[in-house]
């Protein structure tokens, strides 16, 4: 679930739905300390969205930078976040191919989890993406591509099967 999480009630409320994970965002460069308490004492319930626009983060949909990402990154890795959501914002939505490069940079510095966002395009981004599962390449999230009718959502769970 991710979306509106910034303080202790929104939090609360997001994991009563019985989601298995919640992503915070912005949240993470606004509160850094609540940040670190929440992904300390929820561990892997809690994923952080990194929203990456070159060398630094963007913030509140994009609109404000968030300093360089890989101090974030550092900080959040020593306050216990095992899971990131990352988004190359320059080619979220725009059907380009995901960022690999950004996304083995961050799970390699990391040594956490990543969820790839932001570019994928067709069925051979999603095969490229399952070949990075041993660099920490762990999912991803298709937005454009399914509303544009690309490919189907059961394509894409073959593919991340190994079925396709």
């Amino acid at each position: 679930l991710s979306g509106g999480i910034r303080d202790d009630a929104s939090l609360e409320r997001a994991l009563a739905t019985g989601c298995r994970r919640v992503n915070i965002g912005t949240a993470a460069l606004e509160n850094p300390e609540w940040c670190d308490h929440v992904v300390g004492t929820y561990g892997d319930r809690v994923a952080i969205g990194l929203d990456v626009r070159g060398e630094n983060l963007a913030a509140r949909g994009w609109t404000t930078e968030g300093g360089p990402w890989m101090e974030t990154l550092d900080r959040l890795v020593a306050a216990g976040c095992q899971r990131f959501v990352v988004t190359d914002v320059n080619s979220d939505g725009m059907l380009t191919g995901p960022n690999t490069e950004l996304l083995t940079a961050v799970a390699r510095r990391s040594g956490r989890k990543v969820i790839a966002s932001g570019g994928i395009a067709n069925l051979d981004n999603l095969r490229d993406l399952r070949a990075l599962v041993d660099d920490g390449i762990e999912g991803a999230i298709i937005g454009t591509a399914l509303y544009v009718g690309r490919f189907t959502l059961a394509d894409a769970l073959a593919v991340a099967e190994g079925d396709a």
